[in-house]
């Protein structure tokens, strides 16, 4: 079996969706935890507007706009790395079972990484407005996210003109096939898709 091809395509969708998955649980568990939505939306923006940034309550092209894209942005970049290195990226055929684990075992590298590796200016500041729980369940969403952009890729490349499906000849061998019927008919061989 040949390796499914990187495409930014991929990435672009596959990081939007764990990006939205993402932001919409946190806003979701902020508003339970007694908070506002928009609290974990702000926080990444704490890069940028430092301190300030993380007792943001309301929406605002400063604070919301800007920590929406630096997590936008970071949700993208780890989907290319889910992208290229995923052990189930090898197989056109991977079971759900193998990106579930995949996606997983991306999430908790990159919540590592944010929490363990990153200085605390870049870490992405939900973990100053939510408990750890909401965060374990943020990272949940986001590797579903991962998951989802993986099925709806599979699914485009299977469905996009010119890849091979399961089940349909190839288009030399239905060709042929359809040659040979028409020269046996005596007539001209006339080609159908399926």
């Amino acid at each position: 079996m040949t390796p499914s091809p990187f495409r930014w395509a991929d990435v672009l969708l596959t990081g939007s969706l764990a990006s939205l998955a993402s932001t919409a649980v946190l806003a979701w568990l902020a508003r339970r935890e007694g908070t506002s939505p928009l609290a974990p939306v702000n926080a990444p923006s704490h890069w940028v507007h430092d301190e300030p940034a993380l007792a943001q309550d309301g929406a605002s092209v400063r604070y919301t706009v800007t920590g929406a894209a630096i997590h936008h942005a970071c949700s993208v970049f780890w989907a290319a790395v889910f992208e290229r290195w995923a052990p189930s990226r090898a197989s056109g055929r991977a079971s759900l079972g193998a990106v579930v684990r995949d996606a997983l075992a991306l999430t908790a590298i990159a919540a590592w990484v944010d929490f363990r590796l990153m200085p605390r200016r870049f870490t992405p500041g939900f973990e100053r407005r939510l408990s750890g729980r909401s965060l374990a369940w943020g990272y949940t969403a986001f590797a579903a996210g991962l998951v989802a952009g993986d099925r709806l890729n599979r699914h485009a490349r299977r469905a996009a003109p010119g890849t091979r499906a399961r089940g349909v000849v190839r288009p030399e061998g239905g060709r042929n096939a359809a040659r040979g019927a028409g020269v046996a008919a005596g007539g001209r061989a006339r080609e159908t898709t399926a």
